[in-house]
């Protein structure tokens, strides 16, 4: 860690940390469209039924949800 001996010093020290403060804030910023983007309510529940999928036979429980219904109709 260097001392800041001089106002030349400490202003080039203060650049530097709002220019990397500006680089951290684009990247959070960035980070969070894109998990904004990720998480929609479509791309949840595919995931949902994308982790069921292997434990239940997810098209036949639909097929029958489906039959039920036209039969209700």
């Amino acid at each position: 860690m260097n001392r800041i001996k001089s106002m030349k010093e400490l202003e080039a020290a203060q650049s530097r940390v709002r220019r990397d403060l500006a680089i951290k804030k684009n990247s959070m910023a960035r980070r969070f469209d894109d998990a904004k983007e990720f998480y929609t309510p479509a791309n949840l529940v595919s995931n949902a039924i994308g982790n069921i999928t292997p434990m239940f036979d997810v098209r036949g429980l639909l097929l029958g949800i489906i039959r039920d219904i036209r039969n209700k109709l």
